[in-house]
């Protein structure tokens, strides 16, 4: 074997790249690789000394092919060294193909579930994490599962039946299905079927952990998403639910006062019916309907003006709801509610660290599990206006035992 073919399988072996190993053995040598700079991705440590050793005695062990002075194919010696590497590395698809090429996946997948198993039996819940992940992927074959698609899915109910999404259910049925939406792999997911409950909650945060190893900062973005949402919940949401109330109270008391014309009685009466539902319109985050009762109100001013000439009490109750109007106008409560919607909806931001352009919470949720696949573990849907979006779950089963490390 001639320096440029020997140098592509040295550097496929010690990359954990099998393609690379293998376009050193081919009958041509690859476009993709005929201008790469092997040397640069091998370098000189002892490892890659080692490796180029390995390479050397495997392919006089193999001998050379007649033709062309190139091996038959990589000796089965260096598709191992090359899995191994490729495991260390973490390029699951290369030690995928590794394994099929030696005919041994499933041997390998099997064994590794078995191993996972009794470390999770003898409470070596890190370590048994580990060997699940890794045999997971080596079931797949994207390599790891597209979370893009399996995370949104969990929530896919969401919007009709919130009891049911994977947040709300009871912690035993949640821990499983969590375990096995980070997993992926069919055998892996059955093996954890078969833990007891105890086991399967010491496993969730150390497979979330190895699925998904920037979940600590998702965590952290997670929190401070769910602590603005309190802020906001405590802080506007609870000043306009409160000034909302004694708008409702106060057109109620005038709309049952004596006195007035029928002109600002059908006004009132109107008014009232738009009014009865503003504290839950508040809870429901529906600011659009709350907006469109208020700019009623402030349109009503004409009306109400005049009818402060009628007699007591009627105009004395005219005069307490118009002194709430000017209150509410000066603080400019329509601006208020509309800095309120983008305050909230600013939270998926919070979590994701930037902005979904569609706003759409589908395409929210996909961005968030292909970035964290942990996050559709701890997030669900919640109803703003005419659409949707992603917020934090707070007091779930999942966070607690998710994010205990």
């Amino acid at each position: 074997m001639d320096d440029e073919r020997k140098a592509l399988v040295v550097a496929g072996v010690y990359i954990g790249d099998i393609t690379l190993a293998l376009a050193g053995v081919a009958v041509e040598i690859p476009q993709f690789v005929q201008h790469l700079d092997v040397a640069a991705l091998v370098g000189s440590d002892g490892e890659a000394k080692a490796i180029a050793g390995e390479v050397d005695r495997a392919l006089a062990g193999e001998g050379e092919a007649a033709a062309g002075g190139q091996s038959k194919a990589l000796p089965a010696a260096l598709v191992k060294l090359t899995f191994e590497q490729a495991l260390a590395r973490g390029k699951l698809l290369s030690a995928t193909r590794c394994l099929e090429i030696l005919g041994e996946k499933d041997a390998y997948v099997d064994k590794e579930i078995k191993r996972a198993v009794a470390l999770a039996g003898e409470g070596k819940f890190k370590e048994a994490a580990e060997a699940l992940a890794v045999a997971a992927s080596l079931e797949l074959n994207e390599g790891t599962p597209l979370f893009q698609y399996t995370g949104p899915a969990l929530h896919e109910g969401c919007t009709a039946s919130r009891e049911k999404c994977v947040t709300a259910i009871g912690a035993d049925e949640a821990v499983l299905k969590g375990l096995q939406y980070l997993l992926g792999g069919e055998k892996a997911s059955e093996a954890v079927a078969g833990l007891t409950a105890e086991a399967r909650k010491g496993l969730l945060p150390y497979v979330a952990l190895a699925r998904d190893p920037d979940a600590p900062t998702f965590y952290e973005a997670h929190k401070q998403a769910h602590a603005s949402l309190v802020e906001i919940e405590r802080g506007e949401l609870a000043a306009l639910r409160e000034d909302l109330k004694q708008v409702a109270g106060a057109i109620a008391r005038l709309a049952d006062s004596p006195g007035g014309d029928d002109k600002t009685l059908r006004t009132a009466q109107s008014l009232k019916k738009e009014f009865s539902e503003v504290e839950s319109l508040v809870d429901g985050l529906q600011l659009i309907r709350l907006r469109r009762r208020l700019e009623q109100l402030m349109e009503s001013r004409g009306d109400l003006e005049s009818a402060k000439k009628g007699t007591a009490p009627f105009s004395d109750a005219v005069e307490q709801v118009l002194k709430l109007v000017d209150q509410l106008e000066g603080k400019k409560i329509l601006d208020g509610i509309d800095t309120l919607e983008e305050k909230i909806v600013a939270t998926q931001v919070t979590m994701l660290g930037r902005a979904v352009a569609s706003h759409e919470h589908w395409q929210c949720l996909r961005e968030l599990a292909f970035k964290y696949p942990v996050s559709p573990l701890l997030c669900c849907v919640r109803r703003i206006d005419a659409k949707w979006m992603v917020v934090p779950a707070w007091d779930t089963p999942l966070r607690n035992l998710v994010t205990q490390n």
